[in-house]
Order: structure tokens, then sequence, then C-alpha cells
């Protein structure tokens, strides 16, 4: 699988986790989102405002029917924003009032009078109501204030000629329904103002809803039993609610109705749960697609350097294989049998690097899958003096100049056996590269954070590329294999050292090269 496919996946699954995380907020939110409509919605509020029409002796239904409208108008709902159409009638079935767009005002001035009402339904044109919804969008939210109310009485009744709303930045906009002269003029300075807009936006799916309600209560009116009953039934997951009060000489009737997963989707709680709920998986997606590609990178890594290492390993197997062969043909063949000895010679050092070849193998297989060593206090200058002494006779066989530099008592927590085979290996590197006069200095010293060893060898290649570090790399790749080199030797150190959580690295000097690890 690529590494293109595997995130393609892991970004579905976790679409698909956040999908019916997604389902189950909705569900949740549904439940909060139907409470709050039978909270708002329930008769409790029109049987309070009825009650007390009921119980007046002015019946004022003017104030009523602003009671009504204000009183179930879903601007001032929590959650709940669904359609709704109400109507009050008489014994003889005539309209008292019924929800629509329309303006209320009561002067406060003595002697002005009591409260009045004049309806604006006939006069909103789509045209104005475009002009108003513009308006109402502009102010961002902001709600506007009702300025000035112009009107033209004619003797009997009002007659809407304007109304001037604010969106309280000093923008005041007048909006006219007819061209009628101005009789009377009434400002939110001397008068108390209302307005309310009835399924203002048409293009909106809510039209739909004002449209079935209006309709129900429309065929309420027309099909019902004047009497004083009162009932109907509440609101379900349908998103419905119709009701009727009998009030003596009146029947009020409303219908509620909405579209249950529009008014949970665009409900204050469920987006704002989807928000958390969509940071927190974006959070989880980019740890989870960071770690993936991590790992999978490890992995490739990982399976490139066994096919690297099995390639290398052949190779270097291959090498003294087809030497002790040859060796053993000419043997076998009597080809210049007095050199035979020369050629079992051949064969024993030949053998002998193999068995260096898969010593190193094997203590870097046992080392590999190490994840921590058993660590004791060790005297680290006397196991450095223990190997500079085991490579005396070497260094003289190699012509080099083998000196030592070793502070007493340095003791540190480590595993003496691996830090061994660490020091040898830097030993004999050390040796067998050695070039120029040939000078090998092993260095031991305190330093603040612990300790510092070094192994200093004359050279005067280029710098040893990086990659030495890794299995079969050698610091000198033109070199043969006649060197007995394994190409083991470094990897095994750069394992023991992160065993021990060790600083270790190489750099080049003016004359020599050093190898280093610290703590």
């Amino acid at each position: 699988m690529t590494k293109r496919k595997l995130l393609r996946k892991i970004i579905v699954v976790v679409f698909v986790l956040f999908f019916c995380a997604e389902l189950m907020i909705f569900w949740g939110c549904g439940e909060n989102v139907l409470n709050n409509m039978n909270i708002f919605w329930s008769d409790t509020t029109a049987n309070e405002f009825l009650h007390d029409f009921y119980e007046s002796e002015t019946k004022n239904t003017v104030d009523l029917h602003r009671r009504m409208t204000f009183g179930h108008n879903p601007v001032y709902s929590t959650n709940a924003k669904p359609a709704f159409a109400f109507a009050m009638i008489d014994k003889d079935k005539n309209i008292i009032f019924k929800s629509e767009s329309g303006i209320w005002w009561i002067p406060r001035y003595d002697g002005g009078g009591g409260m009045n009402y004049v309806s604006i339904e006939e006069y909103m044109t789509p045209e104005l109501k475009e002009e108003i919804l513009k308006y109402q969008k502009k102010a961002n939210g902001r709600s506007t204030m009702f300025k000035e109310l112009e009107v033209n009485f004619d003797g009997e009744k009002y007659i809407p000629v304007s109304f001037s709303l604010d969106d309280q930045r000093d923008n005041v906009r007048k909006f006219t329904f007819t061209d009628l002269p101005v009789t009377h003029s009434f400002t939110d300075k001397n008068t108390s103002l209302y307005y309310y807009l009835h399924d203002l936006d048409e293009n909106s799916i809510d039209h739909i809803y004002y449209e079935k309600t209006a309709a129900k209560v429309k065929e309420q009116i027309e099909n019902c039993v004047f009497d004083e009953s009162t009932g109907g039934s509440g609101f379900s997951g349908t998103g419905e609610m119709s009701w009727q009060h009998g009030l003596g000489d009146y029947m009020f009737f409303y219908e509620v109705e909405y579209s249950y997963p529009i008014e949970v989707i665009t409900s204050y709680i469920f987006r704002l749960f989807s928000f958390y709920l969509f940071i927190m998986f974006a959070i989880v997606t980019i740890v989870i697609l960071f770690s993936a590609s991590k790992l999978y990178n490890k992995q490739k890594n990982l399976e490139q350097s066994k096919r690297a290492f099995i390639s290398a390993a052949a190779h270097e197997l291959k090498t003294p294989l087809a030497v002790i062969q040859n060796q053993c043909e000419c043997v076998l063949d009597g080809i210049n049998p007095e050199k035979n000895g020369e050629y079992v010679k051949s064969v024993y050092d030949e053998a002998l690097r193999m068995n260096s070849i898969v010593m190193q193998l094997l203590t870097f297989n046992r080392i590999s899958d190490l994840t921590q060593v058993k660590k004791e206090k060790c005297n680290l200058s006397q196991i450095v003096r223990e190997e500079v002494s085991k490579y005396r006779n070497f260094a003289d066989s190699m012509g080099a100049n083998l000196t030592e530099e070793i502070e007493d008592d340095v003791f540190t927590e480590c595993n003496g056996e691996l830090i061994a085979i660490a020091i040898d290996n830097y030993l004999s590197n050390a040796i067998k590269y050695a070039t120029g006069e040939k000078n090998v200095t092993a260095t031991l010293k305190k330093d603040s954070r612990g300790f510092i060893f070094c192994v200093y060898n004359d050279f005067d290649g280029e710098l040893p590329a990086q990659d030495m570090w890794q299995v079969f790399t050698r610091a000198d790749k033109a070199r043969n294999s006649s060197d007995k080199s394994t190409g083991m030797g470094l990897p095994v150190n750069k394992k023991i050292f992160e065993l021990h959580n060790y600083r270790y690295s190489h750099k080049k000097t003016k004359n020599g090269i050093v190898f280093s690890f610290q703590t």
C-alpha cells in the first residue's frame, strides 16, 4: 500500500467517524430543540394572554393582537424559530385579527389615546420586502429601531404612508407604502412604536411553512364548531402543533410548523457542538496523519534497511567465499602444488574474516531489538586501559603508534560488556585506517556532564560520510576487502550509544580524524 492510499483511507475513516458523531449530536440537539419548542410554544403563554383578555372588561383586541404577535415572535425565542399563524374570530366567524405584518403605536403625551394598529400586509410588495431585507442584512445582526411612522387618516381609519428604521449606526432609512398625504406623524420621541414583519423572506424555506400554517388556520376557522373548548396537539418529530382556545364570544386558533432537520441544524447549540467537534476531529486527524506518515516512513526505511542489509551481507560474504572456492579449486586441480600452503593460509584467513562478519552480525542482531540494557557502576578508566592493552601488538604489526591519555577513576553507569565492544571497534578502525605517521591516541577525561572518550588517528583522506554509521558502510569506499573490515563496527557502536543515551560523533581535524562518545 502506498503512502497516499494509506492517508486517503485514514481520512475516509475519520470522515465516517465524524459523520457518525455529527448524527449523534444531531439527535441529541434535536431533543433540546424539541423541548425548547414545547416550552416556548406551549399553550402556557397563550393561555396567560388569553386569560387576561377574557377576564378584562374592555376586551382590547388590539393589545391582545400585539401581545400574541410578539409573545410568539420567533425572533424572541432561544432556539425555536418555526413558522406560525394565528387568528381570532367572533361567533359569526368574522376575523378580529390574524398574524400579519403590522404596526402598533401608543402616544405618550396626555390625551394621546390608547393603542392603535394599522395593517401593512397588503402594502408589503415583493420589491418592498426585498428592500427591507437588504437593509436588515446590512445591519449585520443588529436589531433595527423603529424611528418614525407616517399615516393618513381619512376620518375612519389609518392608512400607512411610510415608516423609518434605524440600524443603530445613524443610518435611518424610510420605507414608503403609499403616496397618500401624511396627516399624522409619530416618532419614537413621543410615541411607543412597534412593528412586526410577517413572513418577510419569500425565498426562504420558512416561507413554505408560513403558507402551510396560514392555510391550516383558515381550515380550522371554516370547520370549527363555536364553543368554549380548548385543546389541540403538541410538538413531535414531525414539527407540527395545532391549538384552539374558546373565549366566550371569541375563538382563538394558532398553528406552528417547522422543518425538524433544518431547525436542528440551524440551532445555536448544534452549531456550537459541531464547531467544537470539527476542531477536535481536525486536531486528531492532523495528529493521526502525521503519526501515520511518520510510522509509514519508518516502516519503509526499515524495509529498505532490511533489503540493503541482506544485499550487503550477501555481498560481504560472497567475496571470501569466492576466494575460498578459488583456492580450493587450485588445490584440487593440482595447480602449483608447491603453493598449497599459501592456498590453505588464504582459505584460513578468509574463514577468519567470515567468522568476524558472522560474529559482528550476531552482536548487531542481539542488540538491535533492545530498548534498554542492564547498567551498573563501572570503572571506565580500567575498561579503556584493558582495551588499549589488547591492541598494542596489533598496532605494532600495522606500524601504528598507539598512545593513551586516560584519567584515573572515571566511573559511570553503563553496561561494561557493550561499552568494551564499542571502544574495541573504535580502536580497531583507528589502527586499520591510520595513514601518514600512523599516530593513534585514545583519550578519556572527565567533563561537566560526566566523561568524554575520543580515539584519534592520522588520516589524510576526506571526511567519512555520515552513512558510515549504517550497516556494511565503510569510511573509505574505494578500499577493497583485503583490510578484513566487516563494515559492522560503527553500526554496532551506534546502537550501543543509543541504548546508553550517549552522544556520539566523528570529525575531521587538521591531520586526522576523531571518533568520540560522551555523556
